[in-house]
Order: structure tokens, then sequence, then C-alpha cells
């Protein structure tokens, strides 16, 4: 089995819509697999954290994940919903995403793609 660097190098668009007055974001962004890998990358799923500093100057995080496994689609989307109480809420503005894929390949290995990146919230 292995466990090696990532072919694959999914990134995500920078506009970032926001909504459930402002405790929710949908982060989507491309895949793009590698089809020669070897091992073949077979599916991904992936998880994400988005932060934002407030105009209050705390910070507003979120946290969530894709429902679904992609296993050759070209673009991917996770849901990150608010922590914390009801009072913190994203704004339209910058925030940073970190995300990562774990990926599984033919032969039973693995591995996981991570990448922060800046975004604007919308």
């Amino acid at each position: 089995m292995s466990h090696v660097k990532p072919f694959m190098t999914p990134k995500m668009y920078p506009a970032v819509p926001i909504s459930n007055g402002g405790r929710r974001v949908t982060v989507t962004g491309p895949i793009n697999w590698d089809t020669g890998s070897d091992p073949q990358e077979i599916a991904a799923v992936f998880t994400l954290v988005v932060s934002q500093i407030s105009p209050n100057g705390g910070v507003v995080s979120a946290i969530g994940w894709a429902t679904t496994t992609y296993t050759n689609e070209a673009d991917w989307s996770a849901r990150a919903n608010v922590v914390g109480p009801a009072s913190l809420e994203f704004v339209p503005g910058g925030a940073t995403v970190a995300a990562w894929a774990t990926i599984a390949h033919s032969d039973g290995g693995y591995a996981i793609y991570e990448w922060t990146l800046p975004v604007m919230l919308q």
C-alpha cells in the first residue's frame, strides 16, 4: 500500500457564497485528477475550515466537509457551518480557507493533500 504525495491538485474558486444568515459558506473548486498517476487516484473526500476576522475584531470560524465521495468529477463542493454562538456570522469580505483532500489509491493506499488559500466571501 502506498502513502505517497498525491498527484491530484485540488484548489478552490476565490468567490465563496455566504448563506443561512451568515452562518454557512459553500466552498467549491476544481479537482484536477492526475489520470496518469501510479497508483491511480480513484476517489477523494474533502474537509475544510473557513476563518474570518469579524468587524468587532473577533474570529468567526466554520468547519465542514463534502457529503459526496468524488470519483471522477471535475469540481468538489463542501459546506461549512459557523461554530460558536449565534452572534457569530460571516460578512462579505476576505477570509482564509484551509482544506484537505483524502485521496484513495487503486493499490489500497492513500494520500492527504492540504492547502490554504485566501477567498472572498460574498
